[in-house]
């Protein structure tokens, strides 16, 4: 069994399905049945892989139903070069022609005829509930005399009658419309609200029960401004009788409908925010070859800060600001193919600089394409050893991790990790000395070093682990102990950051900026705090940059070769400074130039909730 297909299995276990199904409508009731027993606030992490595993179906589903339309619609054209002959020889006769149903109210039809409920909780109870039908009923009328044939008339749509109608006449002649194209119903929205506004207060309560329905059912099929102009209507997140009415399941599925259509965003400066990094992701969906170049010289400019603008703004936020799961999904691939794009800008500025500064052009390509390889072999290493080291981390029996996971412990552990890391240097000094027990000892404490002070996000792990390589590099003579001692400070420099003791932007930004703390903090952070201050830009400039910094110091260490030890040391170290601060100045201009370049193309989907 492929891969998906096993996921996809385990996806409906997870919804509660019996068994694996792409029904949409069956999706939604055993996701609404679960969600009942599955509450955020008792077990978010459930919560979490529940949600997940129910997006999936649905994004499954919904492809099976566009691979149907189409289908459909493909017979559809075939069989309306047919219909256009019947109708031309029907012209010549002067009899009326028959009109095919198009693909849109087909799949209208088979969800109001499989899905609609069987029994709604109006009218009462002692009165029969009304059958549905795709019209509004109309009353028996007594035979008349057969009179001479009429034109026929367009039916007047009940929106525009002058008496108000009834709930159910209203979601009727929506169905209606929504059949006959985007047009007609744009042109009765404004008719809609007057005559949902005009319903007695005694009817309200049905109407929003019926068009509760209305929209969990046609949910595929509804504009996001129709779903917007209910949800303000009838004020459903707050309107504590409709649940009472609706009941639990058909609550829930409600519920799931507006989570997945938030109301849209009309604040002018979180539009003006968010318009270049929104623009960004809908051109990198787009069909047009030329739009997804766009798409990518903005990400490239932007470098880290799009991915951070993307999590910083969050999915909610996000959709209401009009993508949908295809454009969030083709940004996110963009933001994987500009990562690469980075390895490529570091191997030629470590291939120009070697070739500037040895004067050989062979040299320069030569070490370019070292630099590239080396760089990506060290972050594919260090993802598996964060890998390795979460895994052990989680191996111990369950009476040891409760006591390690207690929090006095996890404010102690990063202490003992760096302290772990000098001792296990002192202990390799010692070897000579001492024997072999002493080397054993010594990998013991490195591997508690790394259990314990090698914590935190993969970026920091990588950062961690190169400016460490880096200081060895720059000094080929350092002894066992001093190397300890420097796995040690950079080991407890960094848990300052991800411990949060001392964050040098508390207020979260995109871009980093000057510290808290003055000219003080920076001058703690350029000596004593330099893995703090690395550990902070590759949260916010990203890991590429700090290690490419990194690649390039030792570039220019690598040619210097012949220079003694201590100037060369220094030479190096100045190297990183260089390096980091034109990488962040490039960065920075970078994204101001891209938000200047999208500025004037704002995102026009999200005036109107586009999904």
């Amino acid at each position: 069994m492929e891969a998906w297909h096993e996921d996809w299995h385990r996806d409906c276990a997870t919804v509660g399905l019996a068994g694996p199904s792409s029904d949409l409508g069956e999706i939604k009731r055993a996701y609404a049945k679960t969600l009942r027993k599955t509450r955020p606030d008792d077990d978010a992490q459930a919560y979490q892989a529940l949600r997940e595993a129910y997006d999936r179906l649905v994004a499954h589903a919904r492809r099976q139903e566009l691979i149907a339309a189409q289908a459909a619609a493909e017979e559809a054209a075939t069989e309306a070069v047919t219909e256009a002959v019947v109708t031309e020889a029907a012209a010549v006769v002067d009899e009326p022609a028959v009109v095919a149903a198009s693909p849109m109210a087909e799949q209208i039809e088979a969800v109001i005829d499989s899905e609609w409920p069987a029994t709604a909780p109006f009218p009462p109870a002692a009165a029969p509930a009304p059958a549905f039908h795709p019209h509004p009923p109309q009353p028996a009328q007594p035979a008349q005399p057969a009179q001479p044939a009429q034109p026929a008339q367009p039916a007047q749509p009940v929106f525009l009658e002058a008496a108000g109608p009834s709930p159910e006449d209203l979601c009727h002649e929506l169905i209606h419309l929504l059949k006959q194209g985007p047009a007609k119903l744009e042109a009765a929205m404004p008719a809609l609200r007057r005559h949902l506004g005009d319903l007695p207060l005694e009817r309200q309560l049905e109407a929003s029960a019926r068009f509760a329905d209305l929209v969990v059912q046609l949910e595929d099929h509804l504009p996001p401004h129709l779903i917007d102009l209910l949800r303000e209507h009838f004020n459903w997140s707050r309107d504590f009788r409709i649940e009472r009415l609706l009941g639990d399941e058909r609550m829930a599925a409600l519920a799931a409908v507006l989570e997945r259509h938030p109301p849209p965003i009309t604040d002018p400066a979180t539009l003006e925010e968010f318009a270049p990094t929104v623009r960004v992701a809908q051109l990198s969906s787009s069909a047009s070859e030329g739009n997804r170049f766009k798409a990518f010289i903005g990400a490239l400019l932007m470098g880290h800060t799009l991915p951070l603008h993307l999590q910083w703004a969050g999915w909610q936020l996000l959709r209401r600001l009009g993508l949908d799961e295809a454009e969030l999904g083709a940004v996110q691939k963009l933001g994987v193919k500009t990562r690469n794009a980075a390895l490529v800008v570091i191997a030629l500025l470590a291939g120009l600089l070697s070739g500037v500064l040895a004067g050989s052009v062979n040299e320069g390509i030569e070490h370019g394409f070292s630099a590239m390889f080396s760089v990506v072999i060290f972050c594919v290493v260090m993802g598996y050893v964060g890998q390795a080291l979460d895994f052990l981390r989680e191996a111990v029996p369950a009476w040891l991790a409760g006591k390690l996971k207690s929090e006095r412990w996890e404010r102690l552990s990063p202490w003992v990790g760096a302290a772990s890391f000098a001792v296990a240097g002192l202990a390799l000094q010692l070897a000579p000395v001492y024997g072999d027990a002493m080397a054993g000892l010594s990998l013991v404490f490195l591997a508690i070093g790394l259990l314990l002070g090698l914590k935190g996000t993969p970026a920091m792990i990588t950062t961690a682990v190169a400016l460490w390589g880096f200081f060895v590099w720059a000094v080929p003579t350092m002894m066992p102990v001093v190397a300890g001692l420097q796995a040690a400070w950079i080991s407890a420099s960094v848990s300052v950051y991800r411990l949060r003791l001392y964050v040098p932007n508390p207020t979260f930004r995109v871009q980093p900026t000057r510290p808290a703390g003055g000219w003080q903090a920076i001058a703690v952070l350029l000596t004593v705090g330099l893995p703090t201050l690395m550990a902070w830009l590759s949260s916010l400039a990203g890991m590429r940059s700090t290690v490419g910094a990194i690649t390039l110091a030792l570039t220019v260490g690598r040619v210097l070769n012949g220079v003694a030890p201590l100037p060369r040391a220094a030479i190096m170290i100045g190297s990183l400074y260089l390096a980091m601060g034109l990488w962040l100045a490039a960065q920075r201009a970078g994204w101001h130039l891209a938000r200047r370049l999208f500025r004037g193309t704002p995102a026009a989907s999200a005036m109107n909730g586009g999904r």
